[in-house]
């Protein structure tokens, strides 16, 4: 892991590189704090918000977890000791937002912890592929 820079944690994300159609596509966000010094996260709802998002290989949106979500307008103060971690799961179903299943192709993920200012923290994008079965 790549230790965190200027007081920030190390965001990564996981998924897998393929699956067939149809099959629901687990991912997995983490936020580490990596320093030596706890880390105050300002982030937004009662549990953190967290949102997965899923383009095609050209760039446009797919899927977001949190396309027509409401969001609670409420700040919460998580404090990440060193070496501490957030873990973030979902199960994407292969639609998209509209709820028409996806093409099999190239997709790509990305992550995001919703918060305040410097604590809106993104994951790298992590490239997947949809096979037919």
């Amino acid at each position: 892991m790549t230790p965190a820079r200027d007081g920030n944690p190390v965001v990564t994300i996981e998924a897998p590189k393929t699956v067939a159609t149809g099959v629901a596509i687990p991912i997995i966000m983490r936020v580490e704090n990596t320093s030596g010094e706890a880390l105050e996260l300002y982030l937004h709802g009662r549990e953190a918000t967290y949102d997965f998002i899923v383009t095609s290989a050209d760039g446009d949106i797919v899927w977001r977890k949190l396309d027509g979500e409401i969001l609670q307008a409420i700040l919460r103060v998580e404090v990440l000791a060193p070496g501490q971690e957030l873990e973030f799961r979902h199960s994407w179903n292969q639609r998209d937002n509209s709820g028409k299943r996806v093409a099999p192709g190239s997709y790509v993920v990305r992550g995001i912890l919703l918060g305040e200012g410097s604590s809106m923290l993104e994951s790298p994008a992590v490239a997947f592929r949809i096979n037919r079965k």
